[in-house]
């Protein structure tokens, strides 16, 4: 948010989409950063809640987890390389609400875990390729979430994310990192 005030048309991230570098400036991050709140919100996520990113390094990855430190709650990453079964645990373990997933490789595991993960009411989708035939509930690609994410935002009272960053206290737990679970099972 700072840097989106002192240099919105600076470049903060830049990633490589079939073979040609795109930026993103400072004030995009921010917007991307800020729909996901609301977004995340209007899905009932709160303070103290947990949401889960089950995906590689990419800018949504960003998004989410900032966009849930945002309004309060924390970002669970999971090792993308994880088996269902330990994917399970994170989630059950966490008790996440919503969990982020990469594309159909991830899904396909949230999907033969869900009697075991009943906290995890929505699954979005960044690459939803594969699983349009899918017929989970709780499935919802990215460009839907970021669709509800703008409806919740302009119905939401102006300034009403930067209040809830303003109001977040700086030496609460802002996400839970995993062990890679080498000597039992991971801990948070």
């Amino acid at each position: 948010r700072a840097h989106a005030l002192a240099r919105p048309d600076g470049v903060a991230l830049r990633d490589k989409s079939h073979g040609i570098w795109r930026p993103t400036t400072w004030r995009a991050y921010w917007e991307a950063v800020e729909v996901v709140g609301h977004g995340l919100h209007a899905l009932g996520v709160g303070p103290g809640d947990h949401v889960s990113i089950l995906s590689d390094n990419r800018p949504e990855w960003l998004y989410a987890d900032l966009g849930a430190q945002g309004i309060g709650a924390r970002g669970v990453g999971i090792y993308q390389t994880n088996p269902a079964d330990d994917v399970a645990y994170v989630l059950s373990h966490s008790e996440s609400k919503v969990l982020f997933c990469e594309d159909q490789e991830q899904v396909d595991k949230a999907v033969e875990i869900a009697a075991e993960t009943p906290s995890v009411t929505t699954i979005v989708v960044f690459e939803p390729r594969g699983t349009l035939d899918y017929t989970d509930p709780r499935l919802m690609s990215w460009d839907e979430f970021l669709k509800k994410g703008r409806a919740a935002m302009a119905a939401a009272e102006p300034g009403w994310f930067e209040a809830r960053v303003e109001a977040l206290d700086p030496e609460a737990a802002s996400m839970v990192v995993y062990t890679s679970g080498t000597t039992g099972q991971p801990k948070g």
